[in-house]
């Protein structure tokens, strides 16, 4: 198949039905904790945390630009004496040199119940989307506008969901699971300008969990797992990562560590990509990369493979009154 044809079949199906596909979910969703979950607001050691994420999807397919490119932006503020938590993020979805052009984000609240070694938190959060479809801009593409398609959309929703970490004997390693319900309010997108096309944002389910092992007070070993079902497609994210800590301050707690690992990503439980990482965490900085090195017919009909890059950053502020110990967790 030539790259023209890959082209336009990805763009009459991202006209046609962008709406009713599957959200974005990051490679790295460990480190965008409020697109992933509105339960892991405020879930980190400290007081305020901001975190950004840049996803850059298949840029040898185009030669002009990333097919699609995607950056957000979270602010969090944590209250652990009232176990309360907000936060804030922004998206900007630019789809085939900002034909398709999307601004969403949500304000996230989320209580914490806490036992001795086990934590619940519940999350709520509201959330907008605003679509913006330039055509003045498809002439520049392959393919020739639907002359009917509305140039807006936009709508207000709604997500909830739950997150639990149980922490064993040591205190230093512990299990957690957690899962998400995204667009409670099903909101009714109008495309079309005649208003006889209307797609209804459908339901995405989120479940996820792993173990993060602590090894001599020297390594920290992650396997976890993500999996979305949306509009009948399943999509999951499995793999682990392993840190090494080469830091700690004077209290004996990590601080400084080098991490990395490999995922894999399927799509209705066919392989579509392999995910390696690599990151540091020194003090309260974390940076990481990665790569989505596909693997399904997609590259095999390119011919050059397309390539997915993220990269995410966090930083977090804390007052001198942090726990005991927070074992290094590269969850989130």
């Amino acid at each position: 198949m030539k790259v023209n044809q890959i082209i336009g079949i990805i763009i009459v199906n991202l006209i046609l039905n962008n709406l009713t596909a599957q959200d974005l979910v990051y490679s790295q969703f460990y480190a965008a904790p409020l697109v992933t979950n509105p339960a892991l607001t405020g879930d980190f050691d400290g007081n305020i945390r901001v975190s950004a994420n840049y996803r850059g999807q298949w840029d040898n397919i185009d030669d002009n630009s990333f097919l699609y490119s995607t950056p957000s932006l979270s602010f969090e503020a944590s209250i652990p004496e009232r176990n309360i938590a907000f936060g804030v993020v922004v998206i900007n979805d630019q789809t085939n040199n900002k034909i398709f052009n999307t601004f969403e984000g949500g304000l996230s609240f989320a209580y914490t119940l806490g036992l001795e070694k086990f934590k619940l938190s519940m999350g709520l959060q509201g959330w907008y989307k605003h679509t913006y479809f330039d055509q003045s801009r498809i002439r520049q593409s392959i393919l020739i506008s639907e002359p009917n398609l509305a140039e807006t959309f936009s709508g207000f929703d709604a997500n909830a969901g739950f997150f639990a970490t149980h922490s064993l004997a040591n205190e230093k390693s512990s299990i957690f699971y957690g899962g998400a319900v995204h667009h409670l309010f099903a909101p009714v997108d109008q495309v079309s300008q005649s208003d006889q096309v209307q797609f209804t944002r459908p339901m995405r389910y989120t479940l996820q969990g792993g173990v993060s092992l602590n090894i001599k007070d020297l390594y920290q070993l992650i396997p976890s797992f993500l999996a979305t079902y949306q509009n009948n497609f399943i999509q999951l994210n499995l793999g682990t990562n392993l840190g090494f800590h080469f830091m700690y301050d004077a209290r004996d707690r990590p601080e400084g560590t080098i991490f990395g690992g490999v995922w894999l990503r399927s799509n209705e439980l066919r392989m579509e990509s392999i995910i390696p990482t690599l990151g540091i965490q020194y003090q309260r900085f974390k940076l990481a990369v990665s790569y989505d090195m596909t693997v399904s017919p997609l590259a095999a009909g390119s011919s050059a493979r397309p390539n997915t890059y993220e990269i995410s950053f966090s930083y977090i502020l804390k007052n001198e009154f942090s726990r005991d110990y927070q074992c290094y967790s590269i969850r989130y």
